[in-house]
């Protein structure tokens, strides 16, 4: 956690916000770029840690983050109940559906949620504010986090890469068979349904990346050129997207991108490095940070709230009651 706004503006671009004219400009001016990534957060104090970093600070497990996540998504994938919900929303099951689905029923991922709508991330960031008084100046601030994409010039490592990926180790297995059964007619269309080939261990070593696997992305699209469908119906709601923050189990994620900036990158090549000690993402500048005072976000929040940003469906308590015991008898076998 930081202690002083001051602290914190180290790690970002960061700006405070104290009148609710002051949001309403922020706002009027932001919002229109269609580039922009939100995320809201209700206390300014937080360092970004992802949820199975939090979960691994209260917790003794016994293997790895990426090995318990693998683990984790082994079980959910396979779960009967899991592979119902998929199929009856028409949603391929994949390792980033799934991990979207953990994500929004409060499982443990490696996903930092960001929303592609200004106006949910700043709900969020409202949403069960602590408004006891404090000596802390820090303590009256939520915080919006911006990242500008068309700023973001040098993001180099998304869902669209690991597509790539996975095209070529769909053509290595169509190659391989063709070759051990020469004779053997091959149906090589599954190559355009490229959804099945994204796998958690091809993501877990970009330790840095951006996943946006919904229609607020239409740049990502199968080879047949079908946009690719929407992975839960807390998504929907949240227009959201994610970032994977994995570099190293304890760094939060404003550190892991300040590696990444240009200025960084430069100092390493100019200290002798034959290579950067990271993979993924590459960054231009530190993150954007506005610090909101908590009285001002109630001000907004009474005319501008949105209050539907989740599934409240029969079948969403359902399939969350059944994540959150595969959750449970994961950890009493690697803790028994």
């Amino acid at each position: 956690m930081y202690k002083t706004l001051e602290e914190k503006s180290v790690a970002f671009n960061r700006k405070t916000v104290d009148s609710i004219k002051d949001l309403n400009t922020l706002v009027s001016r932001i919002r229109g770029n269609v580039n922009n990534r939100y995320r809201g957060v209700n206390e300014a104090k937080y360092t970004m840690l992802t949820s199975i970093q939090r979960f691994y600070q209260n917790m003794k497990i016994k293997v790895s983050q990426n090995e318990y996540i693998g683990q984790l998504l082994y079980r959910v994938k396979n779960d009967h109940d899991v592979i119902n919900y998929f199929n009856n929303q028409d949603i391929q099951i994949n390792d980033i559906s799934c991990m979207a689905l953990m994500q929004h029923q409060g499982l443990p991922t490696p996903m930092l949620d960001f929303s592609t709508d200004i106006n949910i991330a700043l709900s969020f960031a409202e949403d069960g504010m602590n408004m006891a008084s404090s000596s802390n100046k820090i303590d009256d601030y939520v915080s919006l986090y911006v990242i500008d994409l068309s700023v973001e010039t040098e993001v180099a490592a998304s869902v669209q890469q690991i597509y790539q990926q996975g095209m070529v180790s769909g053509t290595l297995m169509l190659n391989e068979f063709r070759q051990e059964n020469p004779n053997t007619p091959v149906n090589a269309s599954i190559l355009y349904d490229m959804d099945k080939f994204i796998k958690w261990k091809d993501i877990s070593g970009l330790s840095l990346s951006f996943i946006e696997y919904q229609q607020k992305a239409p740049g990502v699209v199968t080879l047949s050129g079908q946009k690719l469908d929407l992975t839960n119906p807390n998504l929907v709601k949240q227009k959201g997207c994610f970032v994977l923050n994995l570099h190293k189990e304890s760094m939060p994620m404003e550190d892991n991108w300040n590696m990444r900036t240009l200025s960084s990158r430069n100092q390493i090549w100019s200290s002798g490095a034959q290579e950067l000690p990271f993979s993924g993402v590459h960054t231009y500048e530190k993150m954007k940070c506005y610090d909101i005072k908590k009285v001002v976000m109630e001000e907004w929040a009474r005319s501008n709230k949105i209050e539907e940003l989740y599934d409240n469906s029969t079948g969403n308590k359902a399939i969350k009651q059944k994540l959150h015991g595969i959750q449970d008898e994961l950890v009493k076998d690697l803790n028994p």
